[in-house]
């Protein structure tokens, strides 16, 4: 199963960056892309490499008109084949070494392999930063 993490982004290139490398540390499978509005496409990219942070590979930025945050999302999740979506926001830390094979197997054990995930937060009793399948 394939599992793509994606992050549309505005504003705040230092939170994507951190994000993207904390991404990075603790995934070994899964690809994130970020969807960045066109006038700061090149802003990001300046400041990814400026900060020595990868833009390729398993982490891509894409750029296209001011269309939000949900169309954005939705607008990644249609050009990219993957069976996991994941929804994040650009503040987010991943912290657990491995999460991304975990949800992969996971997954692949629903019935159907048809489910929702969760990751743990401290926010409640409630599904936040939807994994989906």
């Amino acid at each position: 199963m394939k599992l793509l993490v994606a992050c549309p982004s505005r504003d705040r290139s230092g939170s994507a960056i951190r994000m993207s490398k904390s991404f990075l540390d603790t995934s070994t499978v899964a690809n994130l892309v970020f969807y960045i509005d066109r006038d700061q496409y090149y802003q990001y990219g300046d400041d990814f490499d400026r900060a020595g942070a990868q833009r390729t590979g398993r982490i891509q930025i894409e750029g296209g008109e001011r269309i939000g945050p949900v169309n954005a999302a939705s607008k990644l999740c249609e050009k990219y084949d993957a069976d996991i979506f994941a929804f994040v926001p650009d503040d987010c830390t991943f912290k657990t070494p491995g999460w991304d094979e975990y949800a992969i197997e996971l997954a692949e054990s629903m019935p159907g392999k048809l489910c929702v995930i969760s990751p743990a937060h401290p926010f409640g009793d409630h599904i936040d930063i939807p994994f989906v399948t």
